[in-house]
């Protein structure tokens, strides 16, 4: 297990400035690249005591002491009202890595969260604000870029906006960058010093921008207890954090774990657009999915379509997670041929076993105006089921001709049912008893008349011997289904008795 990195706590900062202040602790020594002690001092945070801030000298060590802005604290803290680095809402540093957490939960923040409440990254994508956690797979909530491997590849980080932007050339900073733009160490920038700016306006060097004299790009730049505003670029109080849906406005309800206020508005989820088989998203077997939505607006109904390539012999077994309290729609969920054919539909369970190997699809969708929901898939692989000599028998159409006496072992595949037909003597009844192993599945027998639709009798006892007869003549159809989800092996028998 990865230990735990410091916890920058509010309460520990201001004990550990008393402790100082009392002459029992103070600013840490630290030592030279040379390994040469240099007495008192600081080079980094880690130096000081929890919640302290080293803040650097010219020609010498830093001195730690209260922090002063939140860009002085870690990307997951902000300097609190009591000048101390603390943990932002939702963070901390219970862990670093999922190994660290219990088995049914994952790092998410730095805090061990339950899998229900963690969103997995899907080709590195994550909900509109955050983003991937590229060591433990994770989406978290969006601090902004703090060194250029944050960013995508033909990115770069502004050290000031802390935003991923696209890195400029000599090449490209025509393309990149805006015509009043100069290119520096791939990055645009609108200024490098006061100069650059118009009159009253003067220039965040980090950033590479010009603005009023207290303008913010960033939390990073506000003092301590402030936040930055991206409408005003002004640093203000933070909001205030909500404890229930009472505290927020119309239309927004509160997020426990940051105690902040959010739109009940239906978003994306990180899989859209897969609205159709053509843009179907791929899946694995052995996955759990979660923070996905179902968005029904201006009368139309969104499906979500997933993709996952099966064996033949695999058996597929899909759980919808979601809440269907209150709702006065059914989840539906279909698990796809790629010709469109309908294998299963259910609610909240699929467990189907294929019988070729292709790529097959889940349609999910509710008439609600908002789902949210998750799924898990597990695949376990089977033999595949062998052809039987009488296909294709699976309708009264294809229906497999018949004497009388006995055929079998034969197979039934998940998912098919088998027709025959056979002509029965006149003055005769006939007798069909089916065999097969009901620990296989079960099987049904059921004979229809002369037009194959009208039912004449049926067995749906699952016993090993299952017996149908009829005293009627002249032409009769067999049919034997399963449960649709295994394959069975039977035999069939047909006798033609002296009518009563």
């Amino acid at each position: 297990m990865t230990a735990p990195r410091q916890h920058l706590s509010l309460v520990a900062g201001v004990a550990g400035a008393a402790l100082a202040a009392a002459g029992c602790g103070g600013p840490k020594g630290w030592k030279t690249d040379a390994g040469i002690d240099a007495g008192p001092g600081c080079r980094t945070n880690g130096d000081c005591a929890l919640g302290e801030v080293c803040t650097a000298a010219d020609g010498g060590p830093g001195r730690c002491g209260p922090c002063a802005k939140n860009g002085q604290c870690l990307p997951d803290q902000a300097c609190s009202a009591s000048h101390a680095c603390a943990f932002l809402p939702g963070w901390g540093d219970q862990c670093t890595e999922n190994g660290d957490c219990p088995l049914d939960q994952d790092c998410k923040q730095g805090l061990c969260a339950p899998l229900a409440q963690v969103t997995s990254c899907i080709r590195n994508r994550c909900p509109s604000g955050q983003r991937c956690n590229q060591q433990n797979q994770v989406c978290e909530q969006d601090l902004g870029c703090f060194f250029n491997a944050d960013c995508l590849p033909a990115q770069t980080c502004n050290p000031g906006t802390h935003a991923c932007v696209p890195a400029c050339t000599s090449q490209n900073a025509g393309q990149v960058c805006l015509p009043a733009q100069k290119c520096v160490n791939a990055l645009c920038i609108d200024c490098a010093s006061d100069a650059d700016c118009g009159p009253g306006l003067t220039c965040n060097v980090a950033a590479g921008r010009c603005g009023g004299e207290n303008a913010c790009y960033s939390n990073a730049d506000c003092p301590a207890g402030q936040v930055c505003s991206a409408e005003t670029q002004a640093c203000g109080d933070p909001p205030p954090p909500c404890a229930s849906d009472d505290d927020c406005p119309p239309g927004e309800s509160c997020d426990l774990p940051t105690g902040q206020c959010q739109s009940n508005a239906c978003l994306p989820d990180v899989f859209d657009p897969n609205g159709s088989e053509a843009t179907a998203a791929p899946i694995q077997a052995g996955e759990t999915y979660t923070g996905l939505t179902l968005c029904n607006t201006d009368g139309g109904v969104e499906e979500d379509w997933f993709s996952i390539p099966l064996q033949s012999g695999d058996r597929i077994q899909v759980t919808i997670n979601t809440d269907v309290t209150g709702s006065g729609y059914a989840f539906d969920v279909q698990l796809r041929a790629a010709d469109g054919t309908i294998l299963q539909d259910g609610n909240l369970v699929i467990d189907q076993e294929v019988q070729s190997s292709a790529t097959y699809y889940l349609r999910m969708t509710d008439g609600d105006p908002q789902t949210n929901y998750g799924f898990g898939v597990l695949v376990s692989h089977g033999t595949p089921c062998p052809a039987n000599p009488y296909e294709p028998n699976g309708s009264a159409v294809q229906a497999a001709q018949l004497q009388g006496g006995s055929i079998g072992p034969i197979w039934l595949c998940a998912g098919q049912q088998a027709w025959f037909v056979t002509s029965v003597p006149a003055g005769r009844s006939l007798t069909v008893t089916l065999g097969c192993d009901p620990t296989q599945g079960p099987l049904s027998l059921a004979l229809f008349a002369g037009d194959g639709t009208t039912l004449l009798t049926r067995n749906d006892s699952g016993l090993p011997t299952e017996t149908v007869s009829t005293a009627n003549g002249g032409r009769v159809f067999v049919e034997v289904t399963g449960d649709g989800q295994d394959s069975n092996a039977y035999t069939l028998s047909l006798s033609f008795p002296n009518g009563g």
